[in-house]
């Protein structure tokens, strides 16, 4: 399960949803935000879970 982040587009926190598609590219993962329905992140599934490993910094 993904932690709790705080949506770039609507401000609320909120845990992602994750969906998975098959797309021309491959299969993609996408998160959205469980609020307001805009993507937080996509990435191809082949790419492996890098997202953990992504620094965020605060505005």
């Amino acid at each position: 399960m993904d932690p709790e982040v705080k949506c770039a587009w609507c401000a609320e926190i909120t845990t992602p949803v994750l969906k998975v598609e098959k797309k021309q590219a491959g299969v993609v993962k996408e998160r959205r935000c469980g609020n307001c329905g805009k993507i937080l992140a996509a990435y191809l599934d082949d790419e492996g879970d890098f997202i953990k490993g992504i620094r965020k910094f605060e505005n």
